[in-house]
């Protein structure tokens, strides 16, 4: 009888050991597959940012001078379409930096999480004040248009605000796609760090 329970208590030890080895087994392929879903994602977030930074010069320097020579828009409004685009520029260079920043992080993972969460918030909602200024710059810009072309016969404005409008959503869409195709990077490697909490915490 006691030779039987011996025998139990050994089996039952062996399948404990068994589960407890293939649960860190589990812990240690969840953290390799953190750290490549964390690697990949991150470096795609920062190599699309060469195009946007290419992208955000030729914003800074063609358009304005477009507005001025072609369109004939004021001064004014050239120059203020100029620091809207650095603006907006600059921004970019700042969530470039933070996005090299959390690749390198070496920290624990509740705090990398939260500071995940942070940059999806922070980073990539359009924000009150950015909304108010597009729309003024629209304002301003339909005015512009309108006092360039008040003699001007009724289809070449139709067509040239058609343009503007066409030109205006096509920006616009890529930049939503961007920003949708980038949350769901970060949202990627937050359910990977979840995902390895939730066994290591087992």
């Amino acid at each position: 009888m006691e030779n039987l329970e011996n025998s139990i208590l050994d089996e039952l030890r062996q399948q404990n050991e068994l589960l407890k080895q293939k649960l860190e087994d589990q812990v240690i392929v969840s953290r390799l597959k953190l750290e490549k879903v964390r690697e990949h994602n991150l470096t795609n977030i920062l190599n699309d940012d060469k195009f946007l930074f290419a992208l955000g010069i030729f914003a800074i320097i063609f358009p304005p001078l477009q507005f001025y020579f072609v369109l004939n828009t004021s001064i004014y409004f050239a120059i203020a379409t100029a620091l809207f685009m650095a603006y907006s520029f600059f921004r970019l260079i700042r969530r470039h930096r933070w996005m090299k920043t959390l690749r390198n992080m070496d920290t624990d993972l509740l705090s990398y999480v939260d500071k995940l969460k942070l940059a999806m918030r922070k980073e990539y909602t359009m924000r009150a004040p950015e909304i108010i200024l597009l729309t003024l710059w629209l304002i301003w810009l339909g005015i512009e248009i309108y006092m360039q072309t008040s003699d001007q016969p009724i289809e070449y404005i139709i067509g040239l605000s058609v343009g503007c409008l066409v030109g205006g959503l096509i920006g616009a869409a890529f930049g939503l796609l961007y920003l949708k195709k980038t949350r769901r990077r970060l949202q990627a490697i937050i359910d990977q760090v979840e995902e390895y909490r939730s066994l290591a915490n087992e």
